[in-house]
């Protein structure tokens, strides 16, 4: 799992977008990192929508709950190491490595 693209965006509680990629998986995640006064939190790409005259947000990527957990501590553990890059990188691959029968990695 790495951090990539990651850009500072300070703009009230959003504080960061950044890109989760899985190698194995060729997976890509478009993350918000978000922090106020007590917490910090990854947010997921979500949708806006309008429900009764409210802004309403539905993601449109999730976990299970405790999977959600270790995904937002690992990438909190990567950029507070600051080991995260900020150049945008090419992550595709040209073929497949990841295996049926491989663990989840996180």
């Amino acid at each position: 799992m790495k951090i990539l693209n990651y850009k500072e965006i300070n703009k009230g509680s959003m504080a960061a977008t950044f890109t989760v990629f899985f190698e194995k998986m060729e997976l890509n995640i478009s993350c918000i990192l978000f922090k106020n006064d007590k917490s910090r939190w990854i947010g997921l790409p979500n949708r806006q929508y309008e429900a009764d005259g409210v802004k309403k947000y539905q993601w449109l990527t999730w976990f299970s709950k405790d999977k959600h957990k270790a995904f937002e501590e690992a990438c909190l553990r990567i950029i507070d190491a600051g080991e995260f890059e900020k150049e945008q990188k090419p992550v595709q691959k040209e073929a497949s490595v990841f295996k049926d029968d491989e663990e989840c990695p996180f």
